[in-house]
């Protein structure tokens, strides 16, 4: 049995697309190893490494306020 690739190219993005529409960063260096994305009516998230694909879902303004942290520094490690 032949098993298909997760993730697709994706220029649009500039990362990595999943069937499903997922997105995964450019700056991850492995298939596996990174969150996933994926922006409709709300945002969901999910690590790639997790088998069973447990998705967290969030509001847009939840989302906006997080990302607004990160791009402030709040989050650097």
């Amino acid at each position: 049995m032949e098993t298909k690739k997760r993730y697709q190219p994706n220029a649009k993005f500039s990362g990595r697309k999943e069937r499903d529409g997922f997105v995964c960063s450019s700056a991850t260096w492995k298939w596996f190893d990174c969150v996933a994305v994926k922006i409709g009516g709300d945002v969901q998230i999910r690590d790639t490494k997790d088998a069973s694909d447990t998705t967290l879902i969030f509001t847009r303004s939840e989302w906006e306020a997080f990302v607004a942290g990160v791009k402030k520094g709040e989050f650097d490690v």
